[in-house]
């Protein structure tokens, strides 16, 4: 895993893909909260650079495998949390309140499938 070094802190991280609103004022902000920053958005290294590319439109020449892997990976993903909110709604619910809180945090806006989503 790749390590990059931000000011004092050594940091692991696949890939330094960031949402576009964070990525754009990255460089300006002090290497402290640089390093904060790609911390709080180790969520993007559950998906490779080059399935990054696929989600962002890029024209590649090995999309079908590309895109046959996220697809997976991403049923996977819903199966999973599916089994969280049948099991222990309250657990389910609480990962649901902090996802919303960090994705609106980091996009800026609120996320198009987290909202409403508590299990009762």
């Amino acid at each position: 895993m790749p390590k990059y070094k931000i000011g004092d802190k050594i940091l692991r991280r696949k890939n330094l893909y960031m949402p576009c609103i964070l990525n754009e004022k990255f460089l300006e902000l002090p290497e402290e909260k640089q390093a904060k920053l790609l911390k709080e958005t180790y969520w993007a290294d559950n998906i490779t650079e080059k399935e990054w590319e696929f989600i962002l439109g890029r024209n590649l020449s090995y999309e079908g495998v590309v895109k046959s892997r996220l697809k997976r990976k991403a049923v996977g993903w819903f199966m999973a949390l599916s089994r969280i909110a049948y099991l222990n709604p309250t657990f389910y619910n609480k990962i649901v309140k902090q996802a919303e809180k960090n994705y609106e945090a980091q996009i800026g806006e609120p996320s198009p499938i987290l909202k409403g989503g508590e299990r009762k």
